[in-house]
């Protein structure tokens, strides 16, 4: 939303967003037609969330308002669930797809990346488009050749590559980006070892200008704080599932910022 209103623009964030009922429009009953649903891929589709950010927050602008002078760089990812690899909604995915990132509703994007499984089905994009000239760029072509190269920029490489080569694969069903970056730092680890520039993705002359990097990380984690483990016996089915989800995305968090801290120290 910064990003798209700007400095002077995005104050009204809260009025618009935090104290709304974005789930009015959605969903949420346990009924018998909402658990077919969800045995179908997803109790809420794109009518929902995404039509309620496009109608009331992002007034159905598209990425092309996001081209601002001296705007902020925004990514948004989400989970490419087929290449089990981050989506980056950026101009190289979308060249891959053969498809103008400028068209596409940010509200789109941003429910992509909220798409919790189960809760919304996956959001659709067409890899169906023919063949529109697309070149790979340099650093793509040398990341799936380069044995050396680390496995998370191999796998968003192959996951391009895929888009254009891979036969069974004619729609990239996205899912909430926190299956593969809960925090989200991949879009910036992967631009960063993309840029193939010691200052990129900074500009020339935006990277001379630098001299203090915030990282802000909005942490919806929560503290272990269980009966189970004072007990011998448990946790339970509902308790067990929370667990298990809970220790997969704390695990991944720190590998996240692993390689964020890993990124940066070679910046």
């Amino acid at each position: 939303y910064f990003g798209y209103k700007g400095r002077d623009g995005y104050r009204d964030f809260r009025e618009r967003f935090l104290t709304q009922n974005a789930e009015a429009d959605l969903r949420t009953s346990f009924s018998p037609v909402n658990f077919i649903r969800a045995y179908y891929g997803g109790v809420n589709d794109r009518s929902g969330f995404a039509r309620w950010l496009n109608d009331h927050l992002f007034d159905g602008a598209t990425f092309k308002a996001l081209h601002r002078p001296k705007g902020p760089i925004v990514w948004i990812n989400a989970s490419d669930i087929y290449n089990r690899t981050p989506f980056l909604f950026t101009y190289d995915t979308f060249a891959a797809l053969c498809s103008d990132l400028d068209q596409l509703r940010i509200a789109d994007a941003v429910a992509a990346s909220a798409a919790v499984p189960i809760v919304f089905a996956p959001i659709v994009v067409s890899a169906t488009s023919p063949h529109c000239g697309y070149r790979m760029p340099q650093w793509l072509s040398e990341a799936l050749a380069d044995r050396n190269a680390s496995l998370r920029l191999k796998a968003y490489a192959s996951a391009l590559d895929s888009y254009q080569n891979d036969d069974p694969l004619d729609y990239v069903k996205l899912l909430d980006g926190g299956l593969t970056d809960n925090i989200g730092v991949t879009g910036f680890t992967l631009e960063r070892s993309a840029a193939g520039t010691p200052y990129g993705p900074l500009s020339p002359s935006a990277a001379v200008r630098l001299t203090t990097l915030i990282f802000i990380v909005a942490d919806a984690g929560s503290d272990s704080d269980v009966n189970w483990a004072k007990s011998l016996h448990g946790p339970k089915a509902a308790e067990l599932l929370d667990a298990v989800t809970s220790t997969t995305l704390a695990a991944s968090v720190r590998n996240e910022f692993d390689a964020l801290k890993l990124a940066v120290s070679q910046w």
